[in-house]
């Protein structure tokens, strides 16, 4: 009896509590850590628009800038270019209205001269003279006459030929000044059409030439022999070019992706790029970059082996849901581009290339059944070698020298990263905006 007594209490303690159900603070933990994934993702992609607005709001501005620079210099440019030659064309005008006017004077010299080498007849005497010693007196009279008639028009003739003479030294001395100033104006054209065919070769795009004059249209034709897409009015190009050098800052937007995750796990990164032109249409390209990734493991299912990699912290003793791993790293991608031309101003390219990665210390948040948030972080560092990506998109001139790149971007690590050894595969948008010389 005293046996059944006791199994009988043994039930009825082994039964207290069974019919209890979970407290108001359990379910408030399990609906806090439900929120609490959700959070993460949240401030993951507000943060990550963030960046992503900064760097377009700077890349905005820095072209906009140098647009406004480039413009206004080569404003300036042609102003100074357009009032020279103008300012010479006035001045070749009054040289040539100077010549008229001495070449005039020089013809009223001339026939002034001749009508004094014409000889004065001197009308023969009616007079009837008696006497030998009259007539004798009387041709000396004429002859002193003459000979002094002749003196004074000696003296006058030398006057006047000194007089067309310096005249003629005059008139020769400004011809020589207008056609220096002339050769002058020829050759700032020249100089002029020389600068806009350069601008052709660095730019293919449509420039704007003031008008000229209609005493220049000759000159107009000669330089059509010279460039057939050079025109007074515009250039005309056919063909996509740039530098041999092009710079500028990048910028991406990514996801993560390991074997052990799902999701766009979003992350961002940013930098400086640079390419150098090799051969025609193939050119070198290498970047740095600051990149910060993240990816989130649950471990509701998870065997032990993969649970175990992680850097567990001595202090946590209950048992957590999931790990937020965050990285911060620098890379240094270098590769090669190939470029297609797609018209004047559009390129596509293909960019394939390997990088290596700096890891900054990792930093690891456990969220337990408890709704505590664990931080876990390590002072260790990181280098590898690394990992292989291929860059595929367009490239489109947008000024004289600023380049607008679009892409699809996507690296895959060639070993394992990081303290818990993730093999991680990077994938996103990737924007740069470059300049060239």
């Amino acid at each position: 009896m005293k046996d059944n007594n006791n199994i009988e209490d043994f039930f009825k303690h082994s039964l207290e509590g069974f019919n209890d159900v979970p407290s108001d603070q359990v379910w408030k933990n399990i609906d806090g850590e439900l929120g609490n994934s959700s959070n993460i993702w949240k401030r993951n992609l507000l943060g990550f628009l963030s960046v992503s607005l900064g760097i377009a709001l700077l890349c905005l501005a820095c072209y906009s800038y140098n647009l406004k620079q480039e413009l206004n210099t080569k404003i300036d440019q042609l102003n100074s270019s357009q009032h020279t030659i103008n300012t010479y064309h006035s001045e070749n005008l009054s040289l040539n209205k100077e010549v008229k006017l001495l070449n005039q004077e020089i013809n009223e010299i001339k026939v002034s001269d001749e009508n004094a080498n014409i000889k004065k007849i001197v009308p023969a005497s009616t007079e009837q003279y008696t006497s030998s010693q009259n007539t004798r007196s009387h041709n000396k009279t004429i002859y002193d006459i003459n000979q002094s008639r002749n003196f004074n028009e000696n003296i006058n003739l030398h006057a006047i030929n000194d007089s067309v003479d310096s005249n003629f030294t005059d008139a020769s001395i400004l011809t020589d000044e207008a056609n220096s100033r002339q050769n002058y104006a020829e050759s700032l054209d020249r100089e002029n059409s020389k600068l806009a065919i350069s601008e052709l070769r660095k730019t293919r795009t449509q420039i704007t030439i003031p008008e000229k004059s209609a005493s220049q249209l000759t000159k107009d034709k000669k330089l059509k022999f010279l460039n057939p897409n050079l025109t007074f009015n515009g250039i005309e190009s056919a063909n996509y070019s740039t530098g041999n050098i092009k710079y500028g800052l990048t910028g991406s937007i990514l996801g993560t992706g390991t074997e052990v995750t799902s999701g766009l796990n979003p992350g961002f990164s940013a930098g400086l790029e640079m390419e150098m032109k090799l051969y025609k249409q193939l050119w070198f390209t290498t970047d740095l970059r600051f990149n910060r990734n993240n990816y989130v493991m649950e471990f509701m299912g998870v065997n032990p082996q993969q649970e175990s990699d992680f850097p567990t912290p001595r202090t946590l003793s209950a048992t957590f849901n999931n790990v937020d791993v965050q990285n911060s790293y620098f890379d240094f991608p270098v590769g090669l581009s190939y470029n297609i031309a797609l018209g004047k101003n559009n390129v596509f390219f293909v960019n394939p290339g390997f990088s290596w990665q700096f890891y900054l210390p990792q930093k690891f948040i456990y969220n337990t059944v408890e709704n505590d948030r664990v931080l876990y972080s390590e002072e260790r560092y990181f280098v590898y070698f690394g990992s292989a990506f291929l860059n595929i998109g367009v490239e489109r001139k947008i000024s004289k020298n600023n380049i607008f790149q679009l892409g699809l971007w996507a690296e895959k690590g060639l070993e394992d990263y990081g303290i818990e050894n993730r093999n991680i595969m990077n994938y996103g948008l990737k924007v740069s905006l470059l300049f060239t010389n």
